[in-house]
């Protein structure tokens, strides 16, 4: 008996210009479809093994399931995302009125008056450095401190350069660094304190103020009702 070739002109399934559109993954109508067109233009005097099916349809199978679980994940990791955020953006409005403190290696300076650079030490420390850079990446002044304990710390920045001038008003990155007795490094972590002034929503994530000050909610690593004690950082 002839056997009929299958014409690669045909088109079986949908039209070329759909397939390359598609973003979703082969569906049950898809499979069946190739399917039947495999099964109609197969050579009659080779037929599909009965092997070479249950395979196929085993394999679409694993397929179907594991799109069927991915999509399972994804709406639970959504769902919990959405019910984290809902818990952080209401829990934020609690905070108004409490004194916080955040990670931040920024320091505002005003016209006049010093300010207050904050670190916390993980272990007392024998000597530390602190560089205040401006937006241009260059040190204005370096401070200096000794013999300090673990904890809290406070380094006053009259708001002058290395030469006793005085800067500019703004914001400027503190670079802190610790030693202790025997010269190794000690943890250093750079941070703010103040009163919650307010809360701000953006993007549907909730930012504290502080007064002029924007602390994201992930960024606080204490809140205290009245004025913070020493606390050892860990």
């Amino acid at each position: 008996m002839p056997v009929s070739e299958l014409d690669p002109t045909s088109s079986v399934g949908p039209p070329m210009d759909m397939i390359g559109s598609r973003a979703e993954a082969v569906s049950k109508m898809d499979f069946l479809t190739m399917l039947v067109a495999q099964m109609t233009h197969q050579d009659p005097l080779s037929p599909m093994e009965g092997t070479d099916m249950v395979t196929q349809l085993a394999q679409f199978s694993s397929l179907e399931e594991l799109q069927t679980m991915s999509g399972l994940l994804d709406g639970s990791l959504q769902v919990n995302l959405l019910l984290a955020t809902s818990i952080n953006n209401s829990m934020a409005t609690t905070l108004i009125g409490k004194t916080v403190r955040a990670q931040a290696d920024t320091v505002e300076l005003a016209e006049t008056g010093e300010t207050s650079i904050r670190f916390l030490l993980g272990s007392a420390a024998s000597e530390v450095s602190v560089k205040i850079v401006d937006e241009n990446g260059e040190t204005v002044r370096t401070l200096t401190g000794a013999n300090l304990a673990s904890g809290a710390n406070t380094l006053a920045w009259d708001g002058c350069d290395d030469e006793g001038h005085r800067v500019a008003a703004g914001n400027y990155t503190v670079q802190v660094t610790a030693k202790d007795s025997s010269g190794s490094s000690v943890t250093v972590t750079p941070f703010l304190e103040g009163v919650v002034t307010g809360v701000i929503y953006r993007d549907g994530v909730a930012i504290l103020l502080l007064g002029s000050r924007e602390i994201h909610l992930g960024d606080v690593i204490a809140v205290y009702d009245g004025t913070p004690q020493r606390v050892p950082l860990g």
